[in-house]
């Protein structure tokens, strides 16, 4: 492989050395279609700092989120009426579409908030938030980073009206961010419990996305669009990028 990378012509080698260095602070660099994928397909293989420390997202739209938009679509009748989504308004109008008649984007109290929060508030202490208030609850990357993930389920069941549904996603592999002070992976089988712990195991659908490849590109900071449509297409509960979640209230 290295003999047959060196006898490039020394242009073509220097394009491709230089893309695969760790990516800037600038936001979705240049691509060059082709060599650009070329590069981070080889970085699999090269060196040992990764493309991203973000798992890409700082390249382009990340593995994590091709499959967490996989999911959404599976599911998208369900996101309907009175919604709710953690952060930021990042799934629900676009899947819900005319579906939704009302929308509220909850911010943890404490941690800052954005134009976009209609609610602060803390869901693993006393809230004046109702009992039955939404149809449907989108939550995406949030469970890993709470303290008490049973507690926050069960104030999650709390919120829905009954029928209501859970969608929720959590990475499996992916790198530390330290400013989210991650606490916690939720394996299929891991989630697929918590689930059924609070919402019963007859209520829940476990979807899980990825395989060693796009374990191994998550890791290293590749991008969906780095990849093809069938090799994201095959997912190996063993080796799960994304974890998600359908859970019914009944």
């Amino acid at each position: 492989m290295i003999a047959t990378l060196t006898s490039l012509p020394r242009r073509m080698w220097r394009a491709i050395v230089g893309r695969l260095r760790p990516a800037r602070r600038s936001k979705y660099p240049r691509r060059i279609p082709g060599l650009t994928t070329l590069a981070a397909r080889l970085r699999l293989g090269f060196g040992a700092q990764p493309l991203s420390v973000v798992s890409g997202s700082d390249r382009g739209p990340s593995i994590h989120r091709y499959y967490l938009d996989l999911f959404m679509r599976e599911f998208a009748a369900d996101i309907h009426g009175r919604c709710l989504e953690f952060q930021n308004d990042q799934y629900t109008t676009r899947f819900g579409e005319s579906r939704v008649s009302h929308l509220d984007i909850l911010h943890k109290e404490g941690s800052g908030t954005s134009k976009q929060a209609t609610i602060v508030a803390d869901l693993l202490a006393p809230n004046d938030l109702p009992s039955a208030s939404y149809d449907a609850i989108i939550c995406t990357h949030t469970l890993h980073i709470v303290e008490d993930p049973p507690r926050f389920m069960n104030e999650l069941r709390r919120l829905l009206t009954p029928g209501g549904v859970l969608l929720l996603g959590v990475p499996h592999v992916a790198g530390i961010q330290p400013w989210w002070h991650e606490l916690w992976r939720f394996t299929p089988e891991g989630l697929a419990w918590l689930g059924a712990r609070s919402f019963g195991a007859g209520n829940v659908t476990l979807r899980s996305y990825g395989n060693t490849l796009t374990a191994a590109g998550a890791m290293r900071g590749l991008i969906a669009a780095e990849f093809s449509s069938r090799e994201l297409g095959l997912h190996d509960d063993r080796f799960a990028v994304e974890v998600c979640l359908r859970a019914v209230k009944a």
